[in-house]
């Protein structure tokens, strides 16, 4: 039964003025921002799983860094990185925020091709250092593989150098959403959990009552999502749902441009002395432990001090399809021959180490330009498209979303700057390409 609001469980309530499908971090943000801007209207996420932020959200490696070639993703990622800073050290809330910084693994052919990006960042108020691989090499880091068969077989480089990113770090997701959920709340906004988005719902902008409408000669509009629970009005429809994103729209006649791939992580404990020493190497951070560090052929190592523990995972990009999974699961041979032999070629602490626990979620990979995909048709509003940075640039994400959803050309971020929205639309995109990729 079609009622205003929310048919579910056959009660009538108000009519939704803005319905958010999706509470990961950035459904979660958007909604907040459409609340604090507009307090008097009706804002309602709704999300298939049991509480925020428990699909892809919870699965990332949460790792940020305000360190990049291109304009707009310093603006994005800086602007979101002070907000949550703030949350932090004004509001109180802690989000788990640590500074372990970025040790990027260059060849000298790499190094010398990065010069030119650096020195962008650097004008757009990075910083950075080159490490020496004679310090890299007391560290625990094999720099020189040249007398190594198998390493020459695979095509592995010498490193020449690192560079270390040190306004990079980590932050705890779950302590992000929920951040934004309790925010969310305390301004009137409503979120249904254990409720499916199915379909959403189209129907013509002033009917006719004639069966089979709409057709195609009518203005066609959203009125509503068809869930699990029973049937939702609203007279907006965000779609913030991350790598289910594609399976909404599509059906509907949108190109979201946005497509799911998988992305794992394996947890190695450092149950030896030589993994613990190298978790516990000093000289870069306060904490005195490893940085987050990129090897040759992007395999990441993301230290975990009170897990003792080390997270490993590789973006592979040719050959892994671009495919939504329900419920995705970690493969053990793409440690086992993927990762395994490169990570242990350049540290050899992990030789004979496996993963004592996996996991796997997804990217919402935009393969135009890996940002974030921000537009309306009529009053369907999509922000997708995040490619692996939803949480470093969250909070930005989500001011953008909530202007486009509020009909306003400009949004204005944490720190006061000011950027048009249809900059991430597909019509009018203007954004530079980022040449520091880790």
């Amino acid at each position: 039964m079609a009622v205003q609001g929310l048919s579910i469980g056959g009660s009538k309530s108000p009519k939704i003025d803005y319905l958010i499908i999706g509470a990961g971090v950035i459904g979660l943000s958007t909604a907040y921002h459409i609340k604090r801007e507009n307090p008097d209207s009706r804002v309602v996420v709704v999300e298939k799983n049991p509480g925020p932020g428990m699909g892809d959200t919870s699965r990332s490696a949460a790792m940020f860094r305000v360190f990049f070639s291109s304009r707009v993703n310093v603006i994005l990622a800086k602007s979101s990185v002070d907000f949550y800073e703030h949350v932090e050290k004004r509001l109180g809330w802690d989000l788990g925020m640590r500074y372990l910084g970025y040790l990027f693994l260059v060849d000298e052919e790499e190094l010398r091709a990065l010069r030119p990006a650096l020195d962008a960042a650097e004008r757009l108020g990075g910083s950075y250092r080159i490490i020496d691989r004679d310090i890299l090499s007391k560290q625990g880091f094999r720099v020189d593989l040249s007398g190594d068969g198998e390493a020459l077989l695979m095509g592995l480089p010498n490193i020449e150098a690192g560079i270390f990113i040190p306004r990079a770090g980590t932050l705890d997701p779950d302590s992000l959403v929920r951040f934004y959920e309790a925010s969310f709340r305390s301004l009137g906004g409503e979120v249904i959990y254990n409720t499916g988005v199915e379909r959403i719902v189209l129907g013509p902008r002033k009917p006719l009552e004639i069966p089979g409408e709409p057709f195609a000669w009518q203005d066609i509009e959203a009125k509503g999502v068809e869930t699990s629970s029973g049937y939702i009005e609203a007279g907006f429809i965000l779609v913030a749902a991350g790598a289910w994103t594609r399976s909404l729209l599509e059906p509907i006649g949108i190109d979201p441009v946005v497509n799911p791939k998988k992305r794992q992580i394996f947890v190695i404990r450092a149950s030896t002395k030589e993994l613990s020493d190298l978790l516990n190497t000093r000289g870069y951070n306060e904490h005195n432990i490893l940085p987050f560090t990129i090897l040759p052929r992007r395999i990441y190592i993301k230290p975990e001090a009170r897990e003792r523990s080390f997270w490993v995972g590789l973006s592979d990009d040719i050959g892994r399809p671009y495919r939504l999974e329900e419920d995705p699961k970690p493969e053990d041979s793409f440690y086992r021959y993927s990762i395994y032999p490169v990570l242990s070629k350049y540290l050899p602490q992990f030789a004979e180490t496996y993963p004592e626990t996996m996991w796997a979620g997804h990217y919402d990979m935009n393969p135009l330009d890996g940002q974030p995909v921000i537009f309306r048709v009529g009053n369907i509003g999509v922000a997708a498209g995040t490619s692996g940075s939803g949480i470093m640039k969250a909070d930005a994400i989500g001011r953008i979303a909530a202007s486009m959803a509020l009909e306003k050309e400009e949004a204005e971020l944490f720190d006061g700057t000011r950027i048009k929205v249809e900059v991430f639309g597909l019509n009018r995109r203007d954004i530079d390409r980022e040449r520091i990729i880790l």
